[in-house]
């Protein structure tokens, strides 16, 4: 952080020091996708831990047997997949 400080000097831009870093990109993620490398040395994106985590939580929430919805409540509710199967 302190090379962006001595860099950013002249022009002081706001930097988010916590959300700030500097990692390879395999160890950071953006916008739900994270990134690896293969046995065969290609670079691919995948699905970040933290984003299918919080979809299959809602999927769990959406899904549940008890809750008493009505059915306009429960139709409203299952365009969240759809939207976010389209989104990834």
């Amino acid at each position: 952080m302190e090379t962006l400080r001595r860099l950013f000097g002249q022009i002081r831009p706001r930097i988010n020091e916590a959300k700030s870093a500097v990692a390879h990109p395999w160890k950071r993620t953006l916008l739900g996708f994270t990134f690896f490398v293969t046995k065969k040395r290609e670079v691919r994106r995948a699905l970040a831990g933290k984003a299918l985590q919080t979809m299959k939580d809602r999927v769990r929430q959406i899904t549940r047997h008890t809750g008493g919805r009505s059915l306009p409540k429960v139709i409203e509710e299952r365009r969240y997949l759809p939207g976010w199967r389209n989104y990834f």
